[in-house]
């Protein structure tokens, strides 16, 4: 009469270890795929940054292109005006010390007083 108890044991327990193992493995896996989960999420939420900042450089860069574009169409379009050349007339002074400079003479007595006063330094 044991041994029908002893096989009813035997496969109780065959049963509760193989559970027991599918039980653990399943959530040893589990664990692991919600890690890759996580992982998966911030490389993911990373590269959304990464595009959100790409997108805004571009359209700073759009902005940019689109500004110089207009700056030169305005240089190109705004017509320069030629270089007329000055007419080689003689440039009247109105002032009279201007012609007393001139003279050599007078430059002399000029230089002639000035070095006096700064010997007398």
């Amino acid at each position: 009469m044991k041994s029908p108890w002893i096989l009813v044991a035997a496969a109780f327990v065959l049963v509760s270890v193989t559970f027991a193992s599918l039980w653990y493995g399943g959530n040893a896996r589990a664990s692991a795929l919600d890690k890759q989960i996580a992982e998966l999420k911030a490389e993911n939420a990373k590269l959304t940054a990464d595009a959100v900042d790409a997108k805004e450089r571009t359209d700073a860069l759009e902005v940019e292109s689109d500004q110089l574009r207009v700056a030169r169409a305005m240089s190109d379009a705004t017509p320069q005006p030629a270089a007329t050349p000055e007419p080689d007339l003689p440039k009247q002074s109105f002032n009279p010390f201007a012609a007393i400079l001139k003279n050599p003479q007078m430059r002399k007595i000029m230089a002639a007083s000035q070095a006096s006063v700064l010997r007398g330094m």
